[in-house]
């Protein structure tokens, strides 16, 4: 066997100092080879790999009795679709690492559903809800732990958190008082080390809202802040310290351990929902305009600002987790929501890299909902309710150039989309039918957007000999060994291999 290998490196390689260090490479223990995955991975396309290195989050708090989602051989595309006859799921997350989707079931059947992300659709537990006006979910990705913010019909709001171990028997509650009579499927969001909540529930009458800080293992209410606003939507960067608030047409920046302001700015229009990187320091936010703030040596600087005639700009808004990708759709409602236009915008440099328009036509509105951003910005979704000549489909997965990588053409207008952090997995919830048509029933889909494991060239759920081989037979092709997306199996890619050397993750 070792002489096959030989034969077919020389072959595709004439210099023999890369074929000492290969054969040096294929002699390495499994420990050298693990101990130089990280910094190899570091240097690699991580829109493949499903790894993202610039932010870890310590697994070390609350519940977590799950092992982490087992996925090398599962391939892409929808893993389940979840069908209710009379609920509509418009609030959906998902978890990074315990393998876990959330589900807010609205309009009927109120309640909370608990599936694995890997799994075959099946809920794993419900928690029924009592007639709520509004069901809305969220999650820590790195542990295990789910929130619902449940808007009651009387007034006052309560938060619910679960997790995994506790099954439907809630950890803890926290109850707003009565007069908070509003809030929205945007009103909660959980640090991804689920150390803190953030929720958010208005009082109509006096045109206020409340903003609460809850610790993620008791519920207990940390800090609060009084908005003169309505607060639409809330959001918290990874670590849990810094939020943005949709408070109407302002974009609030606060901290959440002084719940002082760090920063505001305006935009045209209220009705947006604004987004904050995972790192906390880039904001964006729109309405019939788009802004987008960095802090840069400690001071709130715009790097990013679009107009576009007739084109709502603050619901498709996406940021990568260090604030250097922007993801933004707009719906024009000048041609009855039929015009939606695409970008993706590198922050650091101040460009468009790609964009296109779709044109749907009839008379059904393609509203855009919501987009989300992998970590690294290489892999991006968008939900739309959809046009009646079905001129796209729902749910669209792209790459950072705006290639169609993915999509779900569902039957039904999408109301919910999450994507975990690695761009592996997305989840959306949806309509049965379009919204602009009266009906109930719901659909909810975990989809894979790639392969965990992309160097397991053969599928048998390691990275070995055989596997070095399927390389080399694709050398200097574009093939599926092209790990570093240069488009040429080369140099690099069999780095990449050695790197990843033994079991998928």
């Amino acid at each position: 066997m070792k002489n096959m290998i030989k034969n077919r490196i020389q072959k595709f390689c004439s210099n023999c100092s890369f074929l000492i260090f290969v054969a040096a490479a294929m002699v390495l223990s499994p420990a050298a080879l693990a101990a130089g995955q990280q910094s190899q991975r570091h240097v690699s396309h991580v829109d493949k790999s499903g790894q993202w290195v610039e932010i870890e989050t310590a697994i070390n708090q609350l519940s977590r009795s799950k092992t982490p989602k087992a996925t090398s051989l599962l391939p892409p595309g929808v893993i389940w679709q979840a069908v209710d006859a009379i609920s509509i799921t418009n609030s959906v997350c998902v978890s990074d690492t315990t393998n876990e989707t959330w589900v807010g079931h609205n309009l009927n059947s109120e309640r909370l559903a608990y599936h694995e992300t890997t799994g075959d659709g099946t809920a794993i537990f419900d928690y029924l809800l009592t007639n709520p006006s509004m069901v809305a979910v969220a999650s820590a990705e790195n542990v295990s732990l789910g929130v619902v913010l449940e808007r009651h019909g009387a007034g006052g709001s309560t938060v619910y958190a679960f997790n995994e171990a506790n099954g439907n028997v809630p950890i803890w509650t926290y109850d707003f008082a009565v007069n908070y009579n509003f809030n929205n499927i945007r009103n909660i969001d959980v640090a991804a080390d689920g150390q803190v909540v953030i929720a958010a529930a208005r009082d109509t009458m006096a045109g206020t809202s409340l903003v609460v800080i809850l610790d993620g293992a008791t519920g207990a209410e940390l800090d609060s802040l009084t908005v003169n606003a309505g607060v639409g939507g809330v959001e918290l960067n990874d670590s849990g310290t810094r939020a943005v608030l949709t408070a109407g047409a302002t974009v609030l920046v606060i901290d959440t351990t002084t719940m002082n302001t760090l920063f505001s700015f305006a935009v045209s229009g209220a009705g947006g929902f604004q987004r904050i990187s995972r790192d906390g320091t880039t904001v964006a936010g729109g309405g019939f305009n788009c802004f987008v703030y960095q802090e840069i040596a400690g001071v709130w600087t715009q790097i990013y600002s679009l107009t576009h005639a007739s084109n709502w700009l603050g619901n498709g808004l996406a940021l990568s987790a260090n604030g250097d990708t922007l993801f933004l759709v707009s719906y024009n409602y000048a041609t009855g929501y039929l015009t939606l236009t695409y970008r993706v915008i590198d922050l650091v440099n101040n460009i468009e890299i790609a964009q296109f328009i779709t044109q749907g036509a009839g008379g059904l509105q393609d509203t855009v909902i919501q987009s989300q951003a992998s970590a690294d910005g290489e892999t991006l979704a968008v939900i739309s309710w959809g046009t009646q000549d079905n001129v796209h489909p729902e749910v669209q997965i792209f790459d950072r150039d705006l290639n169609l990588i993915g999509s779900i053409d569902t039957p039904g207008s999408p109301f919910g989309l999450d994507m975990s952090s690695d761009g592996q997995f997305v989840v959306v919830g949806s309509k049965s039918v379009h919204a602009n048509i009266s009906g109930n029933g719901s659909n909810t889909y975990a989809y894979r957007v790639f392969s965990a494991c992309p160097w397991d060239l053969n599928g048998d759920g390691s990275i070995s000999t055989l596997d070095l081989l399927a390389l080399f037979a694709q050398w200097g092709t574009a093939g599926s060994a092209d790990f570093d997306g240069s488009g040429v199996v080369g140099t690099s890619d069999l780095l990449i291999l050695f790197a990843n050397w033994g079991p998928c993750p």
